[in-house]
C-alpha cells in the first residue's frame, strides 16, 4: 500500500464501471481496481465526475440511476476536489506551459490544488513531472 495522494482521469473510473467482453477492457478494469487498493488517498474533480457522467451516457447509453450509482461510488473511493477559480487560472498558466488541452489543463490543475503526487492517466504524456511535483503516470503501460 502506498501513502502518496493520487489523482484518477476519468477515463480509469469509466474502465472500472465497464461490462465490457473486451480483454483489453477487462485488463484495464483490473489495472484500476488494484490502484484503488493500492493507493487509498485518491482525489477526482468535480470535472471527473461529469465527464464520467456524460461518457456513461452518451457512449454506453447506461440509465441515470446506473450512473448516479457509479458517480456515488466514486464519491465513496475518492475525495472530490469542486472546480474553483485558481484552478481555472492555473489550468491557463499549465496550458502555456505544458501545451495541455485546457480540459486537461483543469484536471492537472486540480491535482496539483490537492497536493497529487500521481496522476494516472492514459491520456497525457507519460511520465511527465508537472511543476516539480505531480507525475503524469499511464498506468497501462
Amino acid at each position: 500500500m502506498h501513502d502518496e495522494i493520487v489523482f484518477l482521469d476519468s477515463n480509469l473510473w469509466i474502465y472500472l464501471f465497464l461490462n465490457s467482453e473486451n480483454e483489453a477492457d477487462k485488463l484495464k478494469q483490473s489495472k484500476v481496481r488494484q490502484l484503488l487498493l493500492d493507493y487509498p488517498l485518491v482525489v477526482c474533480s468535480a470535472q471527473v465526475l461529469n465527464e464520467v457522467s456524460n461518457t456513461l451516457f452518451r457512449k454506453y447509453h447506461l440509465d441515470v440511476e446506473k450512473i448516479e450509482s457509479h458517480i456515488e461510488s466514486i464519491l465513496d473511493l475518492a475525495f472530490m476536489q469542486a472546480l474553483n477559480e485558481v484552478i481555472t487560472l492555473n489550468a491557463l498558466s499549465l496550458l502555456k506551459k505544458y501545451h495541455f488541452s485546457f480540459y486537461d489543463a483543469l484536471i492537472v490543475g486540480a491535482g496539483l490544488q490537492t497536493k497529487c503526487e500521481v496522476l494516472f492517466s492514459e491520456d497525457m504524456q507519460h511520465n511527465l513531472l508537472v511543476n516539480d511535483s505531480l507525475r503524469i503516470v499511464n498506468p497501462f503501460l
